[in-house]
């Protein structure tokens, strides 16, 4: 299957080139009222992490107790909280004690999220944590990638590469980099190649949720980075940065930031957008512009195409990820179709993404932005009400309702974190689980 797009890479100078360091973005009004934010969840998390239909514990990383155990973590430390630090440890029992009836492998709701969790605060010294071997797990992680051809899903969420992100976590504890090979071997035996040397990665039809399968009856291709080819760039430029099947990871890496380029819709040249999909029945079909967030959009895609822009030195990505940014920082809550104050698609996910863009190009312009995005995150909070003041929309039977979780994703501990993020001068290592750092640090422990 060829797909032909216009070429939209643009040029312009020293767009690779790149800043540095973490600054924290919040005013001193806003950072008061993020830690008093801060404070409230992490008195509540504990008690707010969602339930399965059976009455158990969600152990999960993405919407269970591993997520929250670690937003406990970060929050313990930021305000010397001994309570948050027990309530993170107790959590992390529970997950751990439950690894062996979870089902699935993934990282937002397998075994390797909750795995993820205890290897990421085992290097942030969490003594408790000292004795905890994960080698079974590596184990287990290296035999399901085995699996030739891989039987499953490519993403980030649930698939490929999320266990590559798991793979990333354990560079220099264990099995890491056999695992990432591994990925990476998977993702090149899964690759479709194009015409003019363009790569992307395929849904076929079994893989589309079902609500859109007769919409797209012979699969599509995603352009979201929580299930689609621009997370599969984020985790490629950290193989190749860390030099791990440099070689492959860099050809499909130059060749899959090429095809997402050729995506983008160029709707005026301060105006720059791209879908959530394209139908291959239709390739050159525009699809609808998606609201802004990490999990669909051009925020999350655009760090994704920069990290990669950064690792192949290519100037032209760089240009494509940073007019898609550009656009998105000058978006107001009706125009990036927020919906609450999640970290997957809301307010607290633009405030981090832009932050990450401002600390990797100086740009005042997504400080600026950051720092609107949080002020409409905090707006959102109610005292007193949901999980220290948030609740999340979801959709149950077609209907909207408002939900009262803690969960990393969509709940109250991943907008905690942003807060915290915002408020503190320690770079957010958390957010290596989300592939969210433009400047693909080259992993090391002890972060």
């Amino acid at each position: 299957m060829i797909i032909e797009s216009p070429n939209v890479i643009g040029t312009s100078s020293s767009t690779v080139s790149t800043a540095g360091s973490w600054l924290p973005l919040a005013t001193p009004d806003t950072r008061a009222a993020a830690l008093d934010a801060v404070a409230d969840i992490a008195r509540a998390a504990p008690s707010h992490v969602i339930r399965n239909d059976d009455g158990t514990l969600d152990l999960s990383f993405g919407s269970g107790a591993a997520g929250v155990a670690l937003f406990l973590h970060y929050a313990a430390r930021a305000l010397d909280d001994p309570d948050a630090h027990a309530a993170c440890i107790d959590l992390l029992g529970q997950a751990l004690g439950g690894l062996h009836v979870m089902p699935r492998t993934g990282l937002f709701g397998g075994y390797a999220g909750v795995a993820w969790a205890v290897s990421h605060l085992q290097q942030r010294g969490v003594e408790e944590l000292d004795d905890i071997d994960l080698a079974v797990i590596d184990t287990t992680i290296e035999k399901v990638l085995g699996q030739v051809p891989w039987p499953d899903d490519y993403d980030l969420v649930s698939g490929l590469v999320g266990l590559g992100v798991y793979g990333l976590e354990r560079m220099y504890q264990g099995a890491g980099e056999g695992i990432v090979a591994a990925v990476v071997n998977r993702l090149a035996e899964m690759v479709e190649w194009m015409g003019n040397g363009l790569v992307a990665w395929f849904h076929p039809p079994w893989l589309v949720p079902s609500s859109y399968r007769d919409s797209f009856p012979e699969g599509w291709y995603n352009l979201g980075v929580a299930h689609g080819v621009p997370g599969v760039l984020a985790f490629l430029a950290r193989a190749a940065h860390n030099e791990v099947r440099r070689e492959t990871a860099t050809r499909m890496l130059t060749a899959g930031a090429r095809w997402t380029c050729t995506q983008v819709r160029v709707e005026a040249p301060d105006d720059v957008r791209l879908g959530y999909r394209v139908d291959p029945k239709a390739p050159r079909a525009p699809s609808a512009a998606s609201r802004d967030a990490w999990c669909y959009g051009a925020p999350g895609a655009a760090i994704a195409l920069l990290a990669a822009a950064r690792v192949l030195g290519e100037e032209p990505i760089a240009t494509c990820a940073l007019s898609l940014a550009r656009t998105a920082a000058r978006h107001d809550p009706a125009e990036a179709g927020t919906i609450d104050a999640s970290l997957c698609h809301g307010t607290a996910g633009l405030a981090h993404l832009y932050a990450r863009l401002y600390a990797a190009t100086e740009e005042a312009a997504f400080a600026d932005a950051a720092r609107r995005w949080m002020a409409h995150t905090l707006a959102w909070r109610a005292p007193g009400e949901g999980v220290g003041g948030f609740s999340y929309r979801f959709s149950k039977d077609g209907q909207p309702i408002w939900v009262q979780g803690s969960n990393f994703l969509e709940g109250a501990a991943g907008i905690g974190l942003v807060l915290l993020a915002m408020c503190s001068p320690e770079p957010p290592s958390w957010d290596r689980v989300v592939l969210v750092d433009p400047l693909v640090p080259l992993h090391h422990p002890a972060r």
